[in-house]
């Protein structure tokens, strides 16, 4: 995404000519497809004809590539809101910074502890005497709390490399009506990390609102500092946060390039409340967890290696507070079938596998059979090249977004399949289960000959 004020900052040409370049990539005519897309954007609180924003299409994601085949393009949903005010919210923090003669990066990437970790801030500002690390914040539910812990978290351990406190900037782009019990919630998130320990961080914020009309700089001296508010250890009323997944929560160096665009997928799953989002926001998610190990190239596609990053992010999300039901009924379900496998025919085990796929986790999720989605759950026969079980996914609706094809709705379906599939060929590794001759063999003596 950018705008016509920061193409012009960027590319030092004056208004006219950048109009007259973002007209034609809209509607470059000649039979053409458009390589940008026009959306009329407005800011939470800012008054005034509302600026456009310019969002890359499928097709021109697909130029982009061709000219630069190292290009890292993700195309905006046009049904997603949030993603734009966010990235619209982080392009205008950007644009301000340029006005004022700072040099500003955005979705910046800084590694640390000699280049073993990484962490992304919104917007990395470069002030004449010290570094803004600037956080573009949204509605925070507290369902949603954990989040907030997880990212204090990150920041402590980037905070605890740096011998100057780390200065941090929070902009809420929210409505008056709706900033003060966010604020209060990342408030709250900051007291459970800081019981533990400080983060050696200045932590201010401000309102979009309170850019409104102002350069940055004087922008910034008015923000306040976010107080951590303190939690009783036996609050009742409190939900969990993030206790559930206490044994995974270290975040290992192969997921920290994709860890922040992992959050982004699944608060976008928790978020959506219509049939189409659901549905397109959960294979959103599923495409950028199996991504995470089957790119282009990868260790996971050309040695057969364990996927890691895929199967860290699959428990993390198995195990937030969000889907603990789900998971502890997945649980049973699968130690249930262990238990009874050897009971049953193949025609009642593959019902019954197919009915925990189902009943379980995708109804979680909001899905039920009949529909476009469906999912068969296959059983190997003698003379089939795989020997596993897996499950296999397809949708008949090629049209289920604007820009989305038949290809995307392949690469959707095989990402949804390695995740159901994931569930039982990664069972142990997913804390679902354990492999079953473990279990037999805590029973084996040496003394009466392994009986």
């Amino acid at each position: 995404m950018t705008t016509q004020e920061l193409a012009e900052l960027e590319s030092g040409e004056e208004y006219r000519p950048v109009y007259s370049a973002f007209g034609w990539l809209v509607s470059p005519g000649g039979g053409l497809l458009p390589f940008l897309n026009s959306v009329p954007m407005r800011m939470i609180d800012r008054a005034g004809r509302p600026p456009k924003a310019y969002l890359l299409t499928p097709f021109g994601a697909q130029a982009l590539r061709l000219l630069d085949p190292h290009a890292n393009t993700r195309v905006l949903e046009l049904s997603d809101v949030d993603a734009w005010q966010h990235r619209f919210a982080q392009a205008w923090i950007h644009t301000l910074a340029r006005k004022m003669n700072w040099k500003a990066n955005l979705e910046k990437v800084i590694s640390f502890d000699q280049g073993k970790r990484n962490i992304r801030c919104d917007v990395l500002i470069q002030r004449p005497n010290t570094r803004l690390f600037v956080e573009v914040e949204q509605e925070l539910p507290r369902n949603n709390l954990w989040r907030a812990v997880e990212k204090f978290e990150r920041w402590r351990e980037y905070a605890r490399s740096q011998k100057q406190p780390v200065d941090m900037l929070f902009v809420f782009n929210l409505p008056g009506d709706d900033a003060p019990s966010t604020i209060q919630n990342w408030g709250e998130a900051l007291g459970r990390v800081e019981a533990s320990g400080k983060l050696n961080c200045r932590i201010s914020y401000i309102t979009v609102a309170d850019l409104n009309e102002k350069d940055l700089s004087a922008a910034v001296e008015i923000a306040q500092p976010l107080k951590a508010i303190k939690v009783k250890e036996k609050e009742t009323d409190a939900p969990p946060v993030v206790s559930e997944v206490q044994s995974i929560r270290k975040i290992p160096s192969y997921v920290d390039r994709f860890y922040n665009g992992y959050l982004e997928s699944v608060e976008a799953v928790q978020k959506a409340h219509s049939p189409e989002k659901q549905l397109m926001t959960f294979f959103n998610l599923a495409l950028f967890i199996y991504e995470a190990s089957y790119y282009r190239d990868s260790d996971a596609v050309k040695y057969a290696i364990l996927p890691h990053a895929s199967v860290w992010m699959l428990r993390h999300y198995l195990e937030l507070p969000a889907n603990q039901e789900m998971l502890v009924e997945l649980k049973q379900a699968l130690n249930w079938m262990q238990k009874r496998s050897g009971q049953m025919g193949m025609i009642m085990f593959r019902d019954n596998m197919t009915r925990i796929v189902w009943d379980v986790f995708l109804r979680h999720h909001g899905f039920s059979r009949g529909g476009g989605l469906s999912v068969m759950f296959y059983i190997p026969d003698f003379q089939d090249i795989r020997s596993d079980f897996w499950v296999k996914v397809s949708y008949s609706d090629s049209h289920m977004g604007k820009g989305v094809g038949d290809e995307y709705t392949r690469h959707f379906c095989v990402a949804v399949s390695w995740m159901l599939t994931g569930l039982f060929s990664y069972s142990e590794e997913l804390g679902l289960g354990q492999r079953p001759w473990k279990k037999i063999e805590k029973k084996f003596n040496p003394r009466k000959g392994g009986r």
